[in-house]
């Protein structure tokens, strides 16, 4: 059988058909098809600690403990990037202490993720919209793990895929010869140059906790043939059975890429 291949936003290409994928070891050691790339939309940490009666901000931990254990997870699984959607652009308007305290779970998550250097931390997002010593705190876990050949994970903060495709174009437009050749013909692969997840392919799977069915304004060009998976529990509720129930429902995929 002739295997196509696809090239990924990225520019890597990829071997992707319904029979030829992967097979590696997954949780409860099955074995099959899994994502290079899952990302993940962090959601129910409030609603989480509001059934405890706890403060949003033991909500915020307890999700980045779980962020944590999930990554040993993938590490596990043989997925080379992940990407965590923790805040949205949208988040920075609340008015409570929520986004605090998520940023500060985020920082030291991250804090403790370089002390054990076997990811390689990215931020993406408009960074420079946070709190100066919180950004300090998340760029020194960034260096902290430049040098890790390991995997990438990306942390998505004041992230809006709408607003990163705008500053693709921007960024395009701004280049010596950018606006020349926009006019001569704008391509995919021009503007893909310019997201945060230039270099990394697209996400084969996401997943959204908390039971809501939306991606809420996350990878919007990268999540075109992205398969999709929700889950009803909050996010520090997602355990290893979840994690084993989404790569199933991957593995039941078979993926053409509208062919």
């Amino acid at each position: 059988m002739t295997v196509p291949l696809r090239r990924s936003r990225g520019g890597r290409a990829t071997v992707e058909t319904c029979f030829s994928r992967r097979s590696t070891p997954r949780p409860g050691g099955r074995r099959g098809p899994v994502p290079g790339h899952i990302a993940v939309i962090l959601d129910g940490n409030r609603r989480w600690a509001k059934a405890a009666a706890r403060e949003s901000a033991w909500g915020y931990m307890q999700g980045g403990d779980r962020a944590l254990q999930f990554l040993n997870w993938c590490d596990a699984a043989g997925i080379d990037v992940v990407t965590l959607y923790a805040v949205s652009l949208d988040n920075l308007r609340r008015e409570d202490d929520s986004v605090i305290a998520s940023l500060r779970a985020v920082a030291e998550t991250l804090q403790q993720l370089a002390r054990q250097p076997r990811w390689r931390i990215r931020l993406i997002g408009r960074i420079e919209l946070l709190d100066t010593q919180i950004v300090e705190e998340l760029r020194e876990a960034v260096d902290l793990t430049a040098a890790v050949s390991g995997p990438t994970v990306n942390i998505a903060l004041a992230y809006s895929g709408r607003e990163e495709i705008l500053q693709a174009l921007r960024e395009l437009l701004s280049t010596p010869g950018g606006i020349t050749q926009a006019q001569a013909g704008l391509t995919q692969d021009m503007l893909a140059r310019h997201l945060y997840t230039a270099g990394l392919p697209d996400p084969d799977l996401i997943i959204r906790t908390s039971g809501e069915q939306r991606l809420s304004d996350f990878m919007t060009w990268q999540s075109t043939y992205s398969e999709l998976y929700f889950c009803d529990t909050g996010w520090p509720g997602f355990d290893e059975r979840h994690f084993a129930q989404a790569l199933d429902h991957f593995a039941s995929c078979c993926r053409r890429y509208g062919q």
